[in-house]
């Protein structure tokens, strides 16, 4: 499916389409599914840019095998040439139940919400938040950690982006959240005798966020963090 000469000149893209995601679950590699440029003649213009929509290209194999399969009938051929359409037939099938399983796995994953997803959206690739972009190396990980599956293998060849410490991470969910809740971090409003301050209702939000789950000291300890460093502080 993929050709060396192709994979040296693409431009790959940092996302993908949950269509092209679960396409890549199935093993296509990013050089089957993203755009080349086609030259019809030596004017380097005199092109245009063609790329293989993974979902039809399953319906497309499956209509044709199909249509194969009729006419090899049509055609009185063999008991062997029939059985032969047929196991295409089902392989085809196959594939494309494949195809909405991973998914709908995906969705799902997508589902948990940011923060506790493991796929990551690409908020720069749309500004359609209904047909979301994940990013390549977050569906990678995915795949390997959840459904224990190698994809993706040029992505190791790729020089790796610097990453965010963990505690860093961490600070930056907490002051997310409670921006979420409105809140000005450096500017909290002070506990009320009989309600919930907002580090109890932060930390109850975040008790099954994946980096602070099952870790009884972490979320006190960021949040002592936050407040030394003058992140986080109350209204005087």
């Amino acid at each position: 499916m993929s050709n060396i000469a192709d994979d040296a000149n693409l431009n790959y893209t940092p996302s993908c389409t949950v269509e092209d995601a679960a396409m890549y679950l199935m093993g296509y590699p990013q050089s089957y599914l993203q755009a080349k440029w086609m030259q019809y003649s030596d004017d380097p213009s005199d092109g245009e840019w063609l790329s293989i929509e993974g979902y039809q290209y399953l319906a497309e194999e499956l209509d044709f095998a199909k249509s194969a399969l009729a006419e090899a009938k049509f055609d009185k051929a063999s008991e062997e040439v029939i059985a032969a359409k047929q196991a295409e037939i089902t392989k085809c099938a196959h594939q494309v139940k494949l195809a909405h399983k991973y998914k709908t796995a995906i969705i799902n994953e997508l589902a948990k919400g940011v923060g506790f997803s493991r796929l990551h959206i690409d908020s720069t690739a749309t500004l359609d938040a209904r047909n979301p972009f994940i990013t390549l190396l977050s569906l990678k990980r995915w795949a390997h950690e959840s459904l224990n599956i190698s994809i993706l293998n040029e992505l190791d060849t790729v020089k790796p982006i610097k990453t965010v410490s963990m505690a860093r991470q961490q600070e930056n969910v907490i002051l997310d959240a409670i921006k979420k809740l409105g809140h000005d971090p450096q500017n909290l409003p002070k506990l009320q005798a009989g309600k919930a301050g907002v580090k109890a209702t932060i930390k109850k939000t975040l008790m099954n966020h994946t980096l602070f789950k099952d870790k009884t000291t972490v979320f006190k300890r960021t949040w002592e963090r936050l407040s030394g460093d003058n992140e986080i502080g109350y209204m005087q």
